[in-house]
């Protein structure tokens, strides 16, 4: 299955300079309920987030953290009313509330972002229609998200296919979530203005590599867009 095409508008990143993607196509893939062995790695990096950021506030330090909420006061963004995606799941396991197991491919979404700080989404290709674009949402754009909510999305930044967006850095949308039964993955990773090369290409080669251990996926193809 052919990458779909996929673009930042300039008008976002007029906005925001140096805002960049992390993209991961994962073919063929076998979604399966999450294996023991991430199970536990995961829970022993929350132990280990637990004992590093012991109140949210530390969660400053993080560069993914700090970075994404500059860039939604940078658009207009109160980020401590719309978290992006990322820090709220930090906030959540800082907490201890259960964030629950859900599958692979989406576990692994979510290990991703709180490993680096940043707004990940895992999407369903097959349920996309054309190319799609990070842009800034419509007024009268909303979408049912994964939160169970209608969410607005003027102002927002939002990834955009041809029926409209489906995801963004804050939360992403029921049309095109990941289950059991899905096979060719779209994997995000929203980069904000001054995100360390270095992590990213950690980052990279850390998706691939558990993507491809994880789902068996049979191919996996990586970008990073600008």
């Amino acid at each position: 299955m052919n990458p779909l095409r996929l673009v930042i508008d300039p008008e976002l990143n007029r906005r925001l300079p140096g805002l960049r993607l992390l993209v991961t196509w994962v073919d063929e893939a076998h979604v399966t309920p999450t294996p023991a062995a991430l199970r536990g790695r995961i829970e022993l990096f929350h132990e280990h987030l637990r004992l590093t950021y012991e109140d949210a506030g530390a969660l400053e330090r993080i560069p993914g953290v700090r970075a994404w909420r500059d860039a939604f006061r940078a658009l207009g963004i109160d980020p401590a009313r719309y978290r992006p995606s990322g820090e709220a799941l930090l906030r959540r396991i800082l907490q201890r509330k259960p964030l629950g197991w859900i599958n692979a491919a989406v576990d692994l979404n979510n290990f991703l972002s709180i490993q680096y700080g940043l707004p990940c989404g895992i999407y369903n290709r097959n349920a996309l229609v054309g190319d799609a674009v990070l842009r800034l949402g419509r007024a009268e754009e909303r979408y049912l998200g994964l939160n169970g909510r209608e969410n607005g999305c003027a102002g927002k930044p939002v990834l955009a296919d041809a029926v409209g967006p489906f995801g963004s850095p804050i939360v992403d949308a029921e049309r095109t979530k990941v289950t059991e039964g899905t096979h060719n993955l779209l994997h995000v990773a929203y980069l904000p203005p001054g995100f360390p090369d270095a992590d990213i290409e950690r980052a990279r080669d850390e998706a691939a590599d558990l993507f491809a251990k994880v789902t068996g996926a049979a191919a996996i193809r990586q970008d990073v867009m600008a």
